[in-house]
């Protein structure tokens, strides 16, 4: 058994908004899925995020902090993952 991260694709209308479900997502259930629960920390995570997003970035995958720097066509959400 395991984690499972779906997206339903029957209403994303192209890879962008894709990304923009699926990757920012992929990070924080990496970190249930890798962290023992005793080493989980929101502070700690938050800090890893920052890096995570940089690589999002690196290879052109849309994720909301480029939302928040007006890339993704849209206004900004706040949250961390504002969908």
């Amino acid at each position: 058994l395991g984690l499972e991260a779906p997206l339903w694709t029957e209403y994303v209308p192209n890879m962008k908004k894709a990304d923009y479900c699926t990757y920012p997502r992929l990070g924080a259930i990496a970190e249930i899925a890798w962290t023992a629960p005793e080493n989980r920390s929101w502070a700690h995570f938050q800090q890893k995020l920052e890096d995570y997003y940089r690589l999002l970035s690196v290879y052109g995958v849309e994720h909301p902090r480029n939302a928040q720097a007006g890339n993704a066509g849209r206004p900004a959400r706040k949250g961390l993952f504002p969908l």
